[in-house]
């Protein structure tokens, strides 16, 4: 997660479950290295201790704000009762900005929702966001989600301040082509 060059140094994030070695509440553990050889662990970047985020803090980007801090955001799950009263996590996006060693999560978490995607979208199947600025400072970010056929699809998002984003926009579908 948000593997990123940052304040001259390499930064690698990982799902991480600190009280076991098997599957847990995920947090981002956090390495850094000045040669991609030899890592220095670092306190976890991020805990699942939100109400939006408190079964798990999930796989997700970095990218350096233009005010010099780091901005993190990660996929925050939930979980509940589906309509078959199946336990699923409910899925969405949040955002954390730090220094480097330490990161804040964002009073308007979570930024992007099921309301943030394209008609019919699954509310389950909603994950592993990818994030960049461009030239013109915008921010740009592809999240893949399913729709409730489970029929994959890569969805764009663009924001301003990478704190509020625009409705989804579907890039690509896989029409039962691919996983």
């Amino acid at each position: 997660n948000g593997f990123s060059w940052y304040k001259g140094q390499y930064h690698l994030f990982y799902q991480y479950n600190p009280y076991d070695t098997v599957w847990g509440p995920m947090h981002w553990g956090h390495a850094v290295s000045d040669d991609l050889l030899h890592w220095r662990y670092l306190p976890a970047a991020l805990a699942p201790d939100e109400a939006y985020d408190k079964d798990g803090c999930f796989s997700g980007s970095a990218v350096t704000m233009p005010d010099g801090r780091q901005m993190l955001i990660y996929t925050g799950v939930v979980r509940e009762l589906d309509d078959q009263g199946v336990r699923r996590g409910l899925q969405r996006q949040c955002v954390a900005i730090g220094d480097g060693l330490n990161y804040e999560k964002i009073d308007s978490n979570p930024i992007l929702t099921v309301e943030n995607l394209p008609e019919g979208a699954n509310k389950y199947e909603f994950r592993d966001p990818k994030i960049w600025q461009e030239t013109d400072g915008t921010y740009r970010m592809v999240t893949c989600c399913a729709n409730h056929g489970r029929e994959a699809r890569i969805v764009m998002f663009s924001s301003l301040d990478g704190q509020k984003w625009s409705r989804g926009k579907v890039l690509i579908r896989n029409n039962g082509r691919f996983g």
